[in-house]
């Protein structure tokens, strides 16, 4: 129900695209991701790619049971590329966002983020391992199937985003 469209270069045209379906094959969670053309005021615009939202509309599309998604917001990212400080570990200063708030008024819900924030948070402070946050197997095929398809979007942190299977 809700998605961008951005200009596919902004993608790297068909390496995105060729990248969800690398995923979805792999059963790992993707939106989904097309192209369409686009008129705006009569005006043929092009072809552009449009992607869903990370909601519940797309665990139930990938067929997850609602669990929280989350991301590091990347607000001090985008300050550090604009201002061209010297690099930084931005992400131990970021917060962690909730996608699906659609979900916060249910009790059940608000703890399981509680636990997806504490454990995202307790991995990029060094307080837990990888394999102690992450299903290891799905990570390593994530990345793989990255660098194969050549999704260079995808690959940055400010872009990745995390679901706790409730299971």
């Amino acid at each position: 129900n809700t998605f961008s469209v951005h200009n596919s270069l902004a993608r790297s045209h068909l390496a995105e695209w060729y990248m969800h379906e690398l995923f979805r094959m792999e059963d790992i969670i993707t939106p989904q991701y097309d192209f369409i053309r686009i008129s705006l005021n009569g005006r043929d615009m092009g072809v552009y790619a449009f992607e869903q939202h990370f909601d519940n509309t797309l665990l139930e599309h990938n067929k997850r049971p609602i669990g929280p998604i989350i991301r590091h917001t990347d607000d001090g990212y985008w300050e550090n590329v604009n201002e061209k400080f010297e690099p930084f570990y931005w992400t131990r200063s970021s917060q962690i966002e909730l996608f699906n708030k659609e979900n916060e008024g249910d009790p059940q819900f608000v703890r399981l983020y509680d636990q997806a924030h504490s454990m995202l948070n307790d991995f990029i402070h060094g307080r837990k391992k990888m394999s102690e946050v992450f299903d290891m197997d799905k990570m390593a095929r994530f990345f793989a199937l990255l660098e194969t398809s050549h999704a260079i979007h995808a690959q940055l942190f400010t872009n990745i985003r995390f679901y706790l299977n409730p299971y």
